[in-house]
């Protein structure tokens, strides 16, 4: 019954049922991702360009309007279209997009370790920009920081900030990177390289040396999650609890100062203490909900694993295709990478 040690085999994710049309679609996927990507990256660079040489003329003078058409364009629109050449040129099923993990407990699970993320990700920032005042760490994306501020602003300016700043980025920058990108790179055995690429991928799009080392941070957890419970509700609803507690993140730091200090207003001892207790806080709500998930993740997949034992009998697994190099995607990350730069 055992599968012979040569066999290279792996459930693509817990949540895949062994089928033969499964491992047909995933052979035609091996090396496609690169073109939704390249395409992403090509234009998502271009309206840059376009931004920096003709300023005047792109927007509108208004600050909120001109930054949600950009957060738009930039981060709604061209993921989206990304994600549609994909499907139109490969076809792939919903299943092997939006996965086939459909328990409930990922979504709470996953939305508890959006907010710790959320918490460690301004801690962190909070402890960084004292002990480097020179350096700049941006947790969120500038629509929910600079557009508006949180419980003072009109009802109108906040729909719109959500809207466009949580729900339509986390469901496009997660369908394109979590539900393209990362399934496909993923076949094989390949699933660190599916991590780590993914996740530059991602932190990569918003084009921001302040936002990079958090977005990275934030990818690598989204990925884990996308790929091992093969949900990609899961990634959308962790990335939207992430972006949502960001938004209201000067307010939280307030009310913790008023909590803990007395006062808004802290001198560096008062913050560096503020910095640990939300890091600390993150963390201690990110542990439980991440070993909850993982723990269903486990059961799940020894569940996929002996159906897939008991469908094959006494034959050996069948073998999954090797990842070929992805030359498009490389040169999107390239692409990516020297536009931030530069």
């Amino acid at each position: 019954m055992a599968a012979s040690g040569k066999t290279k085999f792996r459930l693509y994710a817990p949540g895949r049922r062994l089928r033969m049309f499964d491992m047909s679609e995933r052979r035609r996927l091996t090396g496609s991702t690169g073109i939704a990507a390249l395409f992403a990256a090509a234009a998502l660079v271009l309206f840059r360009f376009a931004m920096s040489v003709w300023p005047s003329t792109t927007f509108a003078s208004d600050a909120l309007w001109s930054t949600a058409l950009k957060h738009l364009i930039i981060i709604c629109l061209i993921p989206l279209l990304a994600s549609g050449l994909m499907q139109f040129a490969k076809k792939p099923s919903a299943r092997f997009v939006l996965g086939s993990g459909h328990k409930s407990a990922y979504i709470p699970l996953s939305i508890l370790t959006g907010v710790a993320l959320a918490l460690m990700t301004s801690g962190a920032s909070l402890l960084m920009s004292r002990v480097f005042p020179d350096l700049t760490f941006a947790v969120v994306p500038p629509l929910l920081t600079d557009a508006i501020v949180p419980l003072k602003s009109t009802l109108p300016a906040h729909l719109l900030v959500i809207v466009l700043g949580v729900v339509l980025s986390s469901a496009t920058l997660t369908l394109l990177t979590f539900g393209y990108v990362a399934p496909c790179l993923d076949i094989g055995w390949h699933r660190l390289r599916a991590v780590l690429g993914s996740a530059c991928f991602f932190a990569l799009l918003f084009a921001s040396t302040d936002l990079l080392p958090a977005m990275l941070a934030v990818g690598f957890c989204l990925a884990l999650i996308r790929l091992n419970t093969d949900s990609l509700y899961a990634a959308i609803a962790a990335l939207s609890a992430y972006l949502l507690a960001g938004f209201f993140r000067s307010t939280i730091l307030q009310q913790l100062s008023l909590i803990f200090f007395g006062q808004i207003r802290l001198d560096a001892e008062n913050t560096y203490q503020l910095a640990l207790i939300i890091l600390l806080s993150g963390a201690a709500l990110c542990v439980p909900s991440f070993v909850f998930l993982s723990g269903m993740w486990n059961d799940q997949h020894k569940e996929r694993l002996r159906e897939a034992l008991s469908a094959v009998g006494d034959k050996p697994l069948p073998q999954e295709p090797d990842r070929p190099l992805d030359l498009p995607f490389l040169l999107s990350l390239a692409l990516l990478a020297g536009a931030l730069l530069i």
